[in-house]
């Protein structure tokens, strides 16, 4: 209980704190056994494998490319709808011209 982290500064706060009688690395819980901490949940420290890698940069990376993506066909709907546009109002002149 201990280890679980206060926050005095910002005392309103409610923070989740897990607390197990016989920590493992099988448990699903980030804590401290055999004399080392887990750097993830249930992965390095006192853990034998190695923690999956972090790519937050990757992940933003994607989002961005996806919303770029989305405001291009959104941009090509539009440019697309606009000709269509002319080429009614065109027609249109045409036929009531001759």
């Amino acid at each position: 209980m201990n280890e679980c982290k206060k926050n005095q500064s910002m005392p309103g706060l409610i923070k989740e704190c897990y607390y197990t009688e016989d920590p493992t690395c099988f448990d699903g819980i980030k804590n401290c056994h055999d004399g080392s901490c887990e750097i993830l949940i249930d992965c390095g420290g006192p853990c034998p494998w190695l923690c999956p890698p972090e790519a937050p940069f990757k992940l933003a990376l994607i989002k961005f490319l996806r919303y770029l993506l989305a405001l291009l066909i959104a941009a090509l709907i539009m440019i697309i709808l606009i000709k269509i546009n002319r080429i009614r109002h065109i027609n249109k002149k045409i036929k009531e011209y001759g």
